[in-house]
């Protein structure tokens, strides 16, 4: 797995960091690669249904709305993503 570096980092910062991690019962790697991923996640998910509501435009059927459920296919069953 790679790595990432992040420069120039303010002390203050780090020792805020450090303290949440610890009240969460984890490490300051922990903490921040689960920060990091969060992000990645929320970011990935919100261009996932950015590409949703312009595809709708194309449609014949409303674009979901962000906290609806996973779409259905006709017969009522989620559709799958592969």
């Amino acid at each position: 797995m790679p790595d990432l570096l992040i420069r120039g980092v303010e002390q203050e910062t780090i020792d805020r960091l450090r303290k949440n991690a610890a009240r969460q019962g984890r490490t300051l790697e922990q903490h921040l690669k689960r920060l990091v991923e969060r992000e990645a996640g929320t970011a990935l998910r919100e261009s996932y249904e950015a590409a949703e509501r312009f595809a709708a435009q194309f449609r014949d059927e409303p674009p979901p709305a962000a906290d609806s459920p996973e779409p259905v296919g006709e017969e009522g069953e989620e559709r799958g993503v592969d």
